[in-house]
């Protein structure tokens, strides 16, 4: 077989049955070009595993299974770390071709995802990063997406700013580029996807197709790997963490940097407002505070700068001093009252 020209990567924790939908609808792509596929198992404890080595079998046999026969399949099992950042660069580790496409274990490909954006990859060679619209299922019903506020195509930074405006699961990137952005971040265990599109936005321009290539589903009971957004809730909280580390490690020409700014200084508010409509006055004057003084890079380090997050496990790796989160930022959502 050729080698492959995409390497799709799924991080996945306890999903069973989510997980070989997912994988089905990879395996089901029409008129791609070789792909491999890279199930990465963040310490499962159901039957994750055993499906996973069945897999395995069935697919180095070419039996029992809908088997795209340019399509090769590994599979690692790791130590459950929690990370999903962590989970994505153990695959990307694994990966051997030019492109890497990323799939939500309780997401779901339309058959012709990866043709229509390889297609689109392969007319413009310089492109770095596409992504498409999505269907939004809950539970067996279509939500309908809001109309699009700020433009997908381009120069999105701003948009990627404000909002999570890139699903992981819509997107194929160069994987040069994303190993050049250092991946992402091993120490951020919600929105460290908002993170990584603000890193790779301040620098590239990407392509949207409009047309919705993806299933998202959102909804599903704990039972099938909760979706950590809908277990902690308040995302916009957790995104506000991300954007401080973001900004901790982000060296912007002057725009950029006012841009940057002005988000950091319009989400601090937004929560001190809230902080203080809860009654909770000290932490809304720190959030005012911070709203001021927004986090500044500690080390003289390009965006493109090669490096190794910090480990959950680990207080540093490889000099990278982990991000500290100002005192206000360090509580959890739940108990913002």
């Amino acid at each position: 077989m050729n080698a492959p020209i995409c390497s799709v990567i799924i991080p996945t924790y306890n999903r069973r049955r989510l997980l070989a939908e997912a994988v089905g609808s990879v395996l089901s792509q029409q008129g791609a070009p070789p792909l491999e596929l890279i199930i990465v198992d963040d310490g499962s404890t159901d039957d994750t595993p055993d499906y996973l080595a069945k897999l395995t079998r069935a697919t180095a046999t070419r039996s029992g299974v809908a088997y795209m026969p340019s399509c090769t399949v590994t599979t690692l099992g790791i130590p459950h770390c929690g990370m999903p950042g962590a989970v994505r660069n153990r695959g990307v580790e694994l990966a051997r071709s030019t492109y890497l496409a990323f799939l939500d274990s309780d997401d779901l490909w339309l058959s012709s995802k990866l043709a229509a954006q390889l297609a689109l990859h392969r007319a413009q060679p310089q492109l770095v990063l596409s992504h498409t619209r999505e269907h939004w299922l809950r539970g067996t019903r279509i939500i309908k997406q809001p109309a699009d506020e700020h433009p997908k195509h381009g120069d999105v930074f701003i948009a990627a700013l404000e909002k999570c405006m890139i699903g992981p699961s819509t997107a194929v990137i160069k994987r040069s580029v994303l190993e050049e952005l250092g991946g992402f971040r091993e120490d951020i265990q919600v929105a460290e996807d908002y993170e990584f599109w603000l890193r790779l936005t301040a620098q590239h321009e990407v392509s949207f197709l409009t047309e919705p290539l993806i299933v998202k589903r959102a909804g599903h009971s704990a039972a099938e790997g909760e979706q950590l957004s809908e277990r902690y809730g308040r995302i916009e909280f957790f995104r506000l963490r991300a954007l401080a580390a973001f900004l901790s490690v982000a060296h912007l020409p002057p725009e950029r940097l006012r841009l940057a700014h002005n988000a950091w200084r319009e989400k601090c508010l937004i929560y001190a407002a809230g902080r203080q409509k809860r009654g909770h006055p000290q932490d809304a004057a720190e959030l005012r505070q911070l709203a001021a003084n927004p986090p500044r890079p500690s080390q003289p380090r390009s965006l493109s700068t090669p490096r190794s997050w910090p480990q959950p496990s680990q207080p540093q790796a490889h000099g990278s001093a982990p991000v500290v989160l100002p005192q206000a930022l360090q509580f959890f959502p739940e108990h913002l009252g």
